[in-house]
């Protein structure tokens, strides 16, 4: 029997929950049925890489194909918002274009297209090379830029529109003018690889003291979103009393590059500068996790971070807040411990009751990880997918509504 041939989509290969969505699902995908191939959209920036991490050797090392297409990406210029739109728009018409060609030339049967850049891009040369296309977003942002009614139109001709919450997919069909009913509820299923540095040698890299014994860590995108200010002043209730604790902040910061700045300038305004760290980190994630003893996540708004799920398969107890598609899978006093977003005195309250008391940060590990097995493990996600790839693939696409000749 012929493998279903898949080709995903992503702007880029940086260190995020998207990229990581499809490194586990090629990871993972039943390579006697499927043949999984990734094409990336845009030619690499040495500034974004340092700034935001560099996915390609993972992906490398995996073993998994991938096309990079090297395309100039759209830009902000100092011109006028005409000419902006102008600008951008020649820019996608080029992409659209050549994955047109791309599409036409491998001949998938299905296309999976990841995250915002995916909707005026992956979508539109989709419906012109006749393929049925999966779209994963997990917010409605690409509705409100400036191509709007297209990304509206765009996402209404999806064949699929995939998202990892109920939460997500609420808002997601009510953005797009789709029925709820009509978007697939896929978690995403991540597995990490075992630590490459022991203990100490991770610690030391992060500037960790090596007396430390108890390492308080949120793993994030360095963005005010994820809830870093408030996790701030939660540490200044709870680090005093636990001094040989230490509060570890590990991400790439996005697009506000001076944020990291302003919260290691705020850490030592409230007096616990020495017992925070705040870094990105180049190497595997999975030395990062090594070292952790409490996860903290302390968003103001998300869908269900992957971070989340990381640290529930590792068997991670965990103080997380009740934002997006996270109470879904995190239940209070069952597999964590659950507070209000924007809320510092209940989250230091909640860091110091797993500091304080071993057998609980047991009960609800142990009670993590079981979840994690019975509802996100990789083989989970995947077998999903693989039937929604099934079901495109024996589907008629709908006709191309785009490079119709104009009268």
């Amino acid at each position: 029997m012929r493998k279903v041939r898949v080709l995903a989509v992503v702007s880029d290969l940086h260190f995020g929950g998207g990229e990581n969505r499809i490194l586990n699902i090629a990871s993972a995908i039943d390579r006697t049925r499927f043949d999984y191939q990734v094409a990336t959209l845009y030619r690499p920036d040495a500034g974004m890489c340092s700034r935001l991490g560099d996915m390609r050797e993972e992906f490398r090392r995996a073993g998994i194909p991938v096309t990079h297409l090297d395309l100039p990406r759209p830009r902000p210029t100092s011109r006028s918002r005409a000419a902006q739109v102008t600008s951008t728009s020649a820019v996608l018409a080029m992409t659209i274009w050549r994955l047109r060609a791309l599409f036409e030339h491998m001949r998938p049967d299905a296309i999976d297209a990841h995250l915002q850049p995916a909707v005026l891009t992956a979508i539109p040369a989709a419906l012109l090379a006749r393929v049925p296309v999966a779209l994963t977003l997990y917010h409605a942002e690409p509705l409100g830029f400036a191509h709007r009614s297209l990304a509206h139109a765009c996402i209404r001709r999806a064949s699929a529109l995939v998202t990892d919450s109920y939460s997500s997919a609420e808002t997601l069909a009510t953005s797009s003018g789709r029925g709820w009913r009509q978007v697939y509820v896929v978690p995403n299923g991540v597995r990490l690889s075992p630590p490459s540095l022991p203990r100490r040698d991770t610690l030391a890299a992060l500037g960790v003291p090596p007396s430390t014994r108890t390492v308080v860590a949120q793993i994030a995108g360095l963005v005010p979103s994820k809830g870093y200010d408030t996790l701030l002043d939660a540490a200044a209730r709870f680090l005093p009393h636990h001094p040989d604790a230490v509060l570890l902040c590990v991400g790439y910061p996005r697009e506000q590059t001076t944020y990291v700045d302003s919260l290691k300038r705020r850490a030592r305004e409230l007096g616990i500068g020495d017992q925070v760290r705040i870094v990105s980190w180049p190497g595997s994630i999975a030395d990062v996790w090594g070292v952790v003893d409490v996860h903290v996540h302390a968003s103001h708004y998300d869908s269900l971070p992957n971070a989340v799920i990381e640290g529930m398969s590792l068997g991670r107890p965990a103080v997380v807040t009740s934002t997006g598609g996270i109470p879904e899978l995190v239940s209070h006093e069952h597999n964590g411990l659950v507070v209000e977003p924007r809320n510092a005195t209940a989250l230091a309250d909640a860091v110091s009751r797993m500091l304080r008391d071993e057998h609980l940060r047991r009960r609800l590990g142990g009670a993590a990880k079981q979840e994690f097995d019975e509802r996100c493990a990789p083989g989970v996600m995947t077998q999903a997918l693989e039937k929604m790839f099934c079901q495109l693939a024996g589907s008629r696409p709908p006709r191309p509504f785009l490079g119709r000749a104009v009268p």
